[in-house]
């Protein structure tokens, strides 16, 4: 049987130097557009790193745009990777899986309308809140892969009451000082049903998927997978499991 590990990236194998503030013996892990040293392993997430790159197939399923994964140093990725919370799918050379990014791109049109209305609205928060506020469209793959919105967390909670109801086809995902609207084209959950069913048809040997992530949003991906690995840190815990 082979083993393909599903894995989410930021504050499930690595965090941020500012998350890390203070902590010794640690291992870089990315780099931010200049070249420095963004994300590190702590000794904990580089011993499970090592156990993870033991496996056949390892595979990132993240937030972060195909860009942003270019400059992550570790884990070393050589498989299939899930970009911009699954509105991309890249192949093993880095490459846009073509039929996926066709599907996703036809969606887009029928989205174009709506997100521009929302970005509107949200720029209106903005203009409300101009010191505390960032509003921008997330792009990937000459697509629009969400609207995100940074500031305080009292405001994006006032903010994310707000689009809730009008924002049903979607989903709102707010993490204290971030808050993201992303239509349903971007979906981890779909991306990874989309992989697990091509790697199954590619197989010629059973596979056994696992996975690994930290945020709520994540569970749905997970539950695709037959075993499940959180961080105790993670938002999952404080969440559903205190």
């Amino acid at each position: 049987m082979k083993p393909v590990m599903f894995t989410d990236l930021d504050d499930t194998l690595f965090y941020s130097q500012r998350a890390l503030s203070g902590q010794d013996n640690l291992t870089l892990a990315s780099l931010d557009r200049q070249g420095r040293g963004l994300c590190f392993h702590t000794p904990e997430q580089r011993w499970l790193v090592g156990l993870l790159i033991q496996f056949d197939i390892v595979i990132p399923v993240t937030g972060r745009s195909s860009e942003s994964l270019t400059r992550v140093i570790s884990p070393h990725l050589t498989s299939y990777r899930v970009a911009s919370h699954g509105a991309v799918i890249l192949d093993p050379q880095g490459q846009s899986v073509s039929d996926w990014f066709m599907q996703i791109e036809e969606e887009s049109k029928q989205w174009g309308e709506r997100l521009d209305c929302t970005f509107d609205l949200l720029v209106q928060w903005q203009h409300q809140y101009p010191k505390d506020l960032r509003v921008r469209k997330v792009m990937d793959q000459g697509i629009i892969t969400y609207l995100s919105v940074k500031g305080s967390e009292e405001i994006l909670t006032d903010i994310a009451t707000s689009f809730k109801n009008r924002w049903d086809k979607g989903v709102l995902h707010h993490n204290q000082r971030n808050l993201a609207l992303l239509p349903s084209y971007t979906d981890k959950a779909r991306a990874v049903s989309y992989l697990i069913d091509h790697l199954r048809a590619a197989s010629i040997e059973p596979l056994l998927f696992m996975g690994a992530g930290d945020s709520v949003t994540d569970i749905p991906f997970l539950k695709l997978c037959d075993f499940v690995l959180t961080p105790k840190t993670s938002r999952i815990h404080k969440v559903l499991w205190p």
